[in-house]
This record gives structure tokens, C-alpha cells and sequence, in this order.
């Protein structure tokens, strides 16, 4: 397991985004790709936490990666700033309880602590809260994630997506878990996230609507029924059509004219010798 923090450190005319923690594992390239995705909108109120779990080619491999960014108070309450944190995972360390409790279930903490540190990934960790949410949900987004299809849903005002994506990750079987990759309460760069969720009238609503990427379901809605999946058609080549000449009777035909004649003139042979 790799982990990198990027968050504000230092006051005044010092102070700026930095890492703060990052993994010696890490490589340039894979501690830059987090920290692209280490940005949210922060706002006043506070924004809510963005959750994700994308599977990104770090170092040219697939790799797990968690990421859990809050809105922090600043440097001046006029400023809110926040704390980015990540995790890449490989797959021996992929617990049962799934990507949605590690990042739900107060595993991360809100405020960077120099003393924390992510030395193993827990086994069990119950979301907390799990929230409530139609079954059928989870059926539809896991068939659609079957065909590789990108499904945003929006939940009432009021309703925190996350508490949506708790409770649907638990109801998944749990070797379905680590299939569905997912961004909650974000917009940023959802690459490889096939499921996003997000709150009705936020910002993160109307620039995924905006994008018009995918299917977009209201949870107040009744859930979809299943979509059969289709597998992607692959294109064949525009090969045109030739008209050969033909070369002569079958091999099989000729064969049967010569067995034919054969018994032909042996049938003569008999009736020419024993007939009367």
C-alpha cells in the first residue's frame, strides 16, 4: 500500500498546498496523477467530502485507488482550503468490507494528524451511517456496470450521497465490491468512475448534467428495470464481395459418377456371362 497527503500547510505568506506524506514507494508520475486529483470547489457552507475509487494505470499498471478529500477551515476563515488523502491498493490488500466503508466509515480522519499514518488497511469497516436505499438500485448499477456503462445518480436535497453509496455497497456481494468504481460528490476528472453520485442542486449535479455523459437517474424515481447487456460489437473490416469462376464438378461428384459406371459394367459383365 502507497499513501499520499496533499493539503495546505504552513500560514501566511509561507504556507500553500503541499504533500505532506507520500509513500517512498511512490513513484513522480504516480504522486503527480494524485495530486491532479487532489482539487474540490470549496465553499461556505463547507462542501461536502468527495469520495472516489477509480482504478488508474500508475506506472503503466491498474492499480486501486481510494481518495478522500475534505473541506478544512484554512488559513483565514475567509479562505476554506482542504485535505486530500490517498491510498493505492494492491489487490491482496482489498478488504471484503469494500472501497465505499473504507472511505464512509471514519477510517480517514477529517484533520491532518502528523502522528496518523495508514500502515495497514482494516479488514472490517462498518459505513457508518448506512443510510437506506431501494435494492433495485444496486441491481440496475451493477448490471449496468457489467456493460462497462457510466450511471450518475442524483439524490434529494437534503439526502447525503454518501449515506446512498454506503448502503449500496452493502447490499453488493462482496466480490462485487471492487468492480464498481465510483465518484461521490465530485465532477472533477470521474475518469474510470462508472458510477456517480451526487446531491440535487449542487454544483458537482450540474456540471455532470452538463457533461451529458451516460445515464442520469433521480433516486426519486423508481429504479430502472434491468438493461440486457450487450457486448461491444466489434467492427469487421468492409472485405468486398468477389465472384470466383468455378473450376469443375466436386471431387465428391466425380468419385460417385466412377463408382456408378463401375457397377454399371460389372452388372453388364454378369448378366453377358451367366445370363441365358
Amino acid at each position: 500500500m502507497h499513501e499520499l497527503v496533499h493539503t495546505w500547510a504552513g500560514m501566511g505568506a509561507e504556507g500553500g498546498f503541499q504533500t505532506v506524506r507520500r509513500s517512498p514507494g511512490l513513484s513522480d508520475a504516480a504522486a503527480e496523477a494524485l495530486i491532479d486529483r487532489s482539487g474540490m470547489v470549496v465553499s461556505d457552507p463547507p462542501a461536502r467530502p468527495i469520495l472516489a475509487f477509480r482504478m488508474l494505470p500508475l506506472d503503466g499498471t491498474p492499480t486501486a485507488v481510494l481518495t478522500r478529500i475534505v473541506q478544512t477551515p484554512g488559513p483565514t476563515p475567509a479562505r476554506p482550503c482542504r485535505l486530500a488523502h490517498h491510498l493505492v491498493l494492491n489487490a491482496h490488500e482489498r478488504p471484503e468490507c469494500g472501497p465505499a466503508a473504507l472511505l464512509t466509515g471514519g477510517w480517514l480522519p477529517d484533520v491532518w494528524q502528523d502522528d496518523w499514518e495508514a500502515t495497514a488497511v482494516p479488514e472490517h469497516v462498518a459505513a457508518t451511517p448506512p443510510g437506506e436505499l431501494d435494492p433495485a438500485w444496486s441491481e440496475f448499477v451493477l448490471r449496468r456496470a457489467e456493460g462497462a456503462a457510466c450511471t450518475t445518480l442524483i439524490t434529494p436535497e437534503g439526502t447525503a450521497p454518501e449515506a446512498c453509496l454506503a448502503a449500496m455497497f452493502a447490499s453488493f456481494p462482496a466480490e462485487d465490491r471492487w468492480r464498481v468504481t465510483f465518484l461521490c460528490n465530485g465532477f472533477q476528472l470521474p475518469d474510470a468512475a462508472l458510477l456517480r453520485l451526487v446531491s440535487d442542486g449542487s454544483v458537482a449535479a450540474a456540471r455532470l448534467a452538463h457533461a451529458g455523459e451516460g445515464l442520469t437517474v433521480h433516486l426519486t424515481e423508481e429504479p430502472p428495470r434491468p438493461e440486457p447487456i450487450t457486448p461491444p460489437r466489434r467492427e469487421q473490416p468492409d472485405i468486398p464481395l468477389r465472384l470466383e469462376a468455378r473450376e469443375g464438378p466436386p471431387i465428391l461428384v466425380l468419385v460417385l459418377a466412377v463408382l456408378t459406371l463401375i457397377a454399371l459394367a460389372v452388372a453388364a459383365w454378369t448378366l453377358g456371362v451367366f445370363g441365358p
